[in-house]
């Protein structure tokens, strides 16, 4: 799992990977001319997912507010949970190296872990970390936030993901 806030380097580490040799499933978004020109590398189904169960909570990956204790056994994120397995049964079985990359897993931790151990997967971690300000810097310039959300945004994916 290579985790990150948005716009710290998490593509770029996850693109080296890939060089490597990792596996990461065949659906992987492509760049953008002026942000990522050679690509995410986030497994589309995945990031997809990751939003959808965002959007069930009524959050997104620039939510600030905290969510509630235990918010992860919540009944209605466990269809999306199906989902998720399926998409790893499908894209990752088998004894190969693989990889999933996307920032919102960082907020999402608790859920991915239980998805994972339910399949008997043990993940290990790669946090990709870039200073504060540079992806202030970053984020401002692709989404116009302000150096206040950003700030915050990088402290509680960093918090959240460290936290479990």
């Amino acid at each position: 799992m290579v985790i990150g806030m948005h716009r710290s380097g998490t593509s770029a580490t996850t693109g080296a990977l890939r060089c490597l040799g990792v596996r990461l499933g065949k659906r992987l978004y492509s760049g953008h001319k002026d942000i990522n020109a050679k690509g995410y590398y986030e497994h589309s189904d995945i990031a997809d997912l990751n939003d959808e169960v965002l959007l069930e909570m009524g959050a997104a990956w620039d939510d600030v507010l905290p969510r509630e204790d235990g918010w992860w056994t919540r009944a209605e994120l466990k269809r999306h949970a199906s989902k998720a397995r399926k998409c790893i049964d499908r894209d990752f079985a088998g004894p190969m190296l693989w990889a999933l990359k996307d920032p919102r897993i960082c907020r999402l931790l608790p859920w991915w872990l239980d998805i994972l151990m339910s399949e008997s997967i043990t993940p290990h971690f790669l946090f990709v970390i870039r200073s504060p300000d540079a992806v202030h810097r970053s984020l401002a310039k692709r989404d116009g936030f302000s150096r206040d959300k950003s700030l915050l945004l990088w402290l509680l994916h960093y918090l959240e993901a460290e936290r479990e």
